[in-house]
């Protein structure tokens, strides 16, 4: 009873669960194909992607192996200012030139420690990193700082050196002029002059009062005026009195020493006129004895005329 019911009603189920799996009938003729599980047909995906993705790496490796230009870097559009030490402007064109820069040089600037026309400093400085085609100021050396030569006008030789030295000049040779103006052996003057621009360690010469002074010719001067010029040069004067007619009453008639070199201190006698002498006085004139005739007796000898 209960068993066979059982039996019955598995019966359909297991003809359902057998026609779920194996499908509809195929036709007559026909073979019956099973289709895959799902977790396979996944797994060959997976393969067919690493795959597609290896021969694009291969595409780009050689892309790259035939296009090697892509892979340089960008052309350089700067450059590094070079040393330019020790380089004259010929050097330093050169360099700048070489490093695609130009040059610009400016005014010389002053340098104790560079020689002469050789790089000094450049705006911008060298190791400075500048667009290429940049324009470098250089300034280039005039050698040491210029100083002004010191006036010593009136000082004594010791006192000039030592005034010059400590101006960074040298005192060099001693020359005499006559100048009585200034003391005997003091400084006149100096060359280079004062105030003239020199280079340190620069010789100045020095030029030295001598003994002597200059004297003028003094003659148809006043008497004031040519003394005066005698104290100024430093001379004595000694004043003599003479007649003159062609020479004003109070004007030097001659002087002692003529014009020329003199020693200082030599006096100097002037000849000054008095005025033109007085013209002499006529002497007075005596007159004639008269002849009177003398009456015979007087004692008086009469000649007789001469006979004819």
């Amino acid at each position: 009873g209960s068993l066979t019911g059982a039996t019955a009603a598995t019966a359909p189920l297991a003809a359902a669960e057998a026609t779920r799996a194996m499908g509809a009938a195929p036709a007559t003729g026909t073979t019956a194909t099973v289709p895959p599980e799902d977790e396979p047909r996944r797994s060959r995906w997976w393969i067919w992607l690493l795959a597609l993705l290896g021969v694009a790496a291969a595409v780009g490796i050689v892309y790259m192996y035939l296009n090697p230009a892509e892979d340089e870097p960008p052309p350089v559009t700067t450059v590094e200012i070079p040393d330019l030490s020790g380089l004259d402007q010929v050097g330093v064109r050169q360099e700048l030139t070489e490093a695609e820069l130009v040059p610009n040089f400016v005014d010389p600037v002053p340098s104790d420690t560079v020689e002469v026309g050789l790089f000094v400093q450049s705006s911008p400085p060298p190791g400075t990193v500048v667009d290429i085609g940049s324009a470098v100021d250089v300034a280039l050396s005039s050698g040491p700082e210029a100083v002004e030569v010191p006036d010593v006008a009136g000082m004594t030789q010791e006192q000039a050196r030592a005034e010059l030295e400590a101006s960074e000049l040298r005192g060099g040779a001693t020359t005499e002029e006559n100048n009585a103006a200034i003391g005997v052996g003091d400084v006149i003057r100096t060359e280079p002059g004062a105030g003239e621009q020199v280079e340190p360690g620069s010789t100045v010469d020095l030029v030295i009062a001598s003994a002597n002074v200059d004297l003028p010719a003094l003659e148809g001067r006043p008497e004031a005026e040519a003394s005066q010029v005698l104290d100024d040069l430093d001379l004595g004067v000694r004043i003599e009195q003479a007649e003159s007619a062609d020479v004003p009453a109070g004007n030097v008639i001659s002087q002692s020493h003529p014009a020329g070199v003199v020693a200082r201190g030599t006096t100097v006698t002037l000849t000054v006129s008095s005025g033109a002498p007085p013209e002499p006085t006529p002497e007075p004139t005596t007159p004639e004895a008269s002849e009177e005739p003398t009456e015979p007796g007087d004692g008086a000898t009469t000649e007789a005329p001469p006979e004819g």
